[in-house]
């Protein structure tokens, strides 16, 4: 049984929860925190974290930080979303939290933060078989999705969160009154930013709508509390009728800051929020046709605890990674015969480099490393020339679920490597990958994906089966089974090409050539 730390770092609160995994897949939470932090507080127009945010959310971190080791878990893991996702100081904001708290911050993408909440809600609820909508309106952003029990259908993220809009339409200002004029432009400016999701949303015959978040959770709560619906055995509210939220922008509006504190089911960190949130869940569920919408209690932390579970496991929950690179794949149409006889050379070497201690071996990286490797040619969709660059920038720039940054990143970096003029860091690029503490190990990597592609560039099958890996006399030896009709003068060329390269990565000779018919070398 081994115990892990979960923190989710949003645009509001940071929360972490320590969880016993078991060998068989089951699951304890053993212990849980949220602190309201602020993080996003007068950042989305300066596009800027600002001093005082980050010290309070790394005052934060350092006590979940401590708590977490204090309870021995095995591991920290720790994310952070559109806040930290968006702000121009992030690098220095996550330098600043590894400095100070040891904690290395895993920024996640709008749609991964999507599919974390779906997968969530997906462990804890029976969704049925026929699709509804999952919504969860965060500070910084709105994260939605389309599916039933099996997957989702549609998945999105859009820059709709409550103090975001509240930020921008200032409605802090003076006695923080909203008029009904005030209220209607937020509701056209959300639903003009969210027209593209609500038309495919209209397509489907939706069976429910879950909101998952702290917004939503005080609307619906309010609106039981004004009409005297308390909650069935003090937990569960009746859901929110979308008819109400305009009348509940009239009631809110009419309030000052210091009124709206007093309103049961509001949190006082959300009375300039609520209005903001209501406008944005408006937008959305109108075109869809949705009369209702009912709070639940799972969200990303959840999908966190799912994403775990299939870890300890040694699975992809669903096939999601796998899925998710072979459709960028089909997309820019690659060879997935070739895709396939690469990963396959890269993972012989990497299993034969990490057991003869050529090579450090890391957590899942067996794994990016043969996803690298089915996508290193797709660049070719736009250009031959210069295709390794092209296949790195559409793999950073592509939707890519069940990866963090730094994972995508790690991926871009690897499919860059398979050709031999490469520069570290990239141009411009503002990545890590290649340079930094990790970088030659990194570079070894990607070194190892560049063999492989050269062994298979013949496109004989026989060359896996064939190849025999032997590391003896402080040597790296690529020994070919040779027989009746089968040479391998190109493959042992290339290697050999490859020598000096080789051995200033790897600090050791390496010797291609036939193999003998008794141990040894030539």
């Amino acid at each position: 049984m081994s115990k892990t730390a979960l923190i989710d770092l949003g645009t509001n609160s940071v929360r972490l929860v320590v969880v016993e995994v078991e060998t068989g897949g089951g699951y304890t939470v053993v212990f849980q925190d949220k602190q309201p932090v602020s993080l996003g507080e007068s950042s989305f127009l300066d596009r800027g974290l600002t001093p005082a945010a980050m010290d309070r959310t790394v005052s934060a971190l350092e006590a979940m930080a401590r708590t977490a080791r204090a309870l021995a878990v095995d591991e920290i893991r720790a994310v952070a979303t559109s806040a930290t996702r968006d702000a121009e100081n992030r690098d220095y904001f996550l330098d600043l939290v590894r400095e100070k708290t040891g904690l290395r911050l895993k920024v996640v993408s709008g749609l991964e933060e999507a599919r974390l909440i779906y997968s969530g809600v997906a462990m804890n609820l029976n969704l049925g078989e026929t699709p509804g909508l999952l919504v969860d309106i965060g500070g910084g952003s709105v994260e939605l999705v389309i599916g039933d029990q099996r997957g989702f259908r549609e998945i999105d993220s859009l820059p709709l969160g409550a103090a975001r809009l509240a930020e921008r339409f200032n409605l802090a200002a003076g006695d923080g009154r909203v008029d009904r004029g005030t209220y209607k432009t937020l509701v056209d400016y959300a639903a003009s930013h969210s027209r593209l999701f609500t038309e495919k949303a209209r397509g489907y015959d939706l069976a429910f709508c879950y909101g998952s978040s702290g917004t939503i959770e005080n609307l619906v709560k309010i609106n039981a509390f004004r009409h005297h619906a308390p909650a069935a055995g003090g937990r569960k509210y009746p859901p929110l009728p979308v008819s109400s939220l305009a009348e509940l922008a009239d009631w809110l509006g009419a309030m000052t800051t210091q009124e709206r504190k007093k309103v049961p089911g509001l949190e006082a960190r959300k009375v300039d929020l609520v209005l903001a949130g209501g406008a944005v869940l408006e937008a959305l569920l109108k075109p869809m046709g949705l009369s209702a919408v009912s709070h639940v209690d799972y969200g990303l932390k959840h999908g966190l605890i799912f994403d775990l579970v299939g870890d300890r496991a040694g699975l992809d929950p669903g096939g999601l990674r796998e899925k998710s690179v072979r459709r960028l794949g089909r997309r820019c149409r690659y060879d997935e015969s070739h895709a396939e006889t690469v990963a396959a050379l890269a993972l012989k070497l990497y299993d034969a480099f990490t057991a003869g201690s050529l090579l450090a071996a890391r957590p899942r990286e067996r794994e990016l490393l043969r996803l690298a490797a089915l996508l290193h040619d797709i660049g070719k969709f736009i250009s031959y020339q210069g295709h390794h660059q092209h296949s790195y920038y559409l793999i950073k720039n592509s939707t890519l679920l069940g990866f963090d940054e730094d994972e995508v990143e790690l991926l871009a970096f690897l499919a860059l490597s398979h050709r031999k003029k490469v520069k570290w860091p990239v141009p411009g690029d503002g990545s890590e990958a290649g340079s930094g503490p990790e970088g030659r190990h990194q570079r070894q990597l990607g070194f190892l994906l560049r063999l492989a592609d050269k062994l298979a560039s013949s496109r004989r099958p026989e060359v896996l089966e064939a190849l025999d890996l032997r590391f003896e006399q402080g040597k790296a030896g690529f020994l070919f089974q040779a027989g009746p009709g089968l040479e391998f003068d190109f493959e042992i060329e290339a290697l050999n090409k490859s020598a000096k390269a080789f051995q200033n990565l790897f600090e050791r000779p390496l010797e291609a050539g036939l193999k003998p018919r008794e141990g040894g070398f030539d």
